[in-house]
């Protein structure tokens, strides 16, 4: 797998299926509405991992919780971003809008947290189904 590709888990009332590559935003939208389609348009809520091996060899990772939903104002979506692992690098503000649905601030969210400057090189992994 390509660093910096997208793996997206799918997941129904707990039955996981196989993960598929996602490498683009675009792909990454036709996942996302696969999940309606499966009558999941509501509160998003997933874990978002990162991992990358080390020069030494070492396995690193960082982890977050993300939490999506529609925001107040008509239109728009909202983010929330939780770090789950100590050190993992946070945006200025964990919380964002964007123009859209929880969809978009899902998406808005993951590319937010791969573009921080600690998380250059990681290969990205969200999970539909956090346990």
């Amino acid at each position: 797998m390509a660093h910096g590709a997208l793996v997206v888990h799918y997941a129904t009332k707990g039955q996981k299926k196989h993960p598929e590559e996602v490498t683009s935003s675009a792909e990454y939208v036709i996942s996302i509405n696969f999940r309606e389609r499966m009558g999941c348009n509501q509160m998003i809520t997933a874990t978002f991992k990162l991992t990358r091996t080390a020069d030494d060899g070492a396995e690193m990772f960082r982890k977050y919780y993300l939490v999506a939903d529609f925001a107040d104002v008509r239109g728009q979506g909202k983010a929330s971003i939780i770090p789950l692992s100590v050190g993992a690098p946070m945006p200025d503000d964990e919380h964002l809008t964007v123009k859209g649905g929880e969809n978009e601030a899902l998406i808005a969210a993951t590319d937010l947290i791969k573009g921080l400057p600690g998380n250059a090189g990681f290969a990205a992994k969200i999970d539909f189904d956090p346990s």
